[in-house]
């Protein structure tokens, strides 16, 4: 059994549509954004400017296939601030 990436609902390994909330996905499509989000987050903590573009972009390209946005992109934005704050922190004194 897997879930539905939207609403949680426990749903068949090969649905096209979930039973509870109506939404449609592909059977054995990838989302397109997933690889993108890990290489945001890893540039989050080795370049942050590029990792916070990255995630961005991320999450467009995942909201333009129809699939809900990667939490690891989710994670990448205020990672890479974060780092970036402490980094300019650390040059400027």
């Amino acid at each position: 059994m897997g879930t539905c990436p939207y609403c949680g609902n426990l749903i068949a390994p090969n649905a096209r549509s979930c039973p509870k909330c109506g939404a449609r996905f592909r059977v054995g499509v990838k989302n397109p954004g997933r690889s993108l989000a890990t290489g945001a987050m890893v540039c989050a903590f080795l370049f942050p400017l590029i990792g916070f573009i990255m995630a961005f972009v991320s999450k467009r390209r995942s909201r333009e296939a129809g699939w809900p946005p990667e939490k690891l992109a989710n994670a990448a934005i205020p990672v890479s601030v974060i780092v970036f704050l402490l980094a300019w922190a650390a040059v400027s004194s």
